[in-house]
């Protein structure tokens, strides 16, 4: 993982770089999986239009909300921070 972190940013210390992969898995924290489904309800967003969103299948979007699968560390930033703005504009 940290050579994934260095080849992103090779002029970061080992600190640097540490403390970006903090941001980035903090920023990966997802509500449980019925609050996500919630949320996507709550704004009358199609299970199609996330996974368009996000790149992924519709089953992917609605496994997530099952709790049956997880999303990667990636897909789960964006999923992160496209419930909080759909939460924010539904609110």
């Amino acid at each position: 993982m940290t050579s994934k972190v260095v080849a992103e940013n090779p002029g970061a210390s080992a600190p640097e770089q540490g403390n970006a992969l903090v941001v980035r898995v903090r920023a990966a924290q997802l509500p449980p999986p019925r609050v996500r489904r919630r949320i996507r309800r709550a704004s009358k967003a199609s299970l199609r239009d996330f996974a368009d969103h996000l790149g992924v299948s519709a089953m992917t979007v609605l496994r997530w909300e099952q709790g049956k699968a997880e999303p990667r560390l990636s897909h789960a930033i964006a999923y992160r921070r496209l419930l909080d703005e759909i939460r924010e504009a539904t609110s």
